[in-house]
């Protein structure tokens, strides 16, 4: 005769500290960060190809400072 050993699921209590706010925040920071290096590309990534984005790009093209502005405030808003 065989043994069959049966297991049952292992319930573990994880305490996820995530949140929607903590990857709100996380993405916010991440997007500031490449808005620091990249302008136009972080206000792609948050709106997508609009006009923002092509405003970003032109200031960004200009000088690095006024579309690395115009960045902060549209992911910031």
């Amino acid at each position: 005769m065989s043994t069959f050993f049966h297991s049952s699921p292992i319930s573990v209590d994880r305490n996820d500290n995530t949140s929607d706010d903590q990857n709100t925040t996380d993405n916010t920071l991440l997007l500031v960060i490449i808005a620091f290096f990249i302008p136009f590309l972080a206000v792609g990534l948050y709106d997508g190809i609009t006009g923002r984005f092509w405003l970003s790009l032109i200031l960004t093209f200009l000088f690095w400072l006024p579309g690395f502005i115009y960045a902060l405030i549209v992911i910031l808003e």
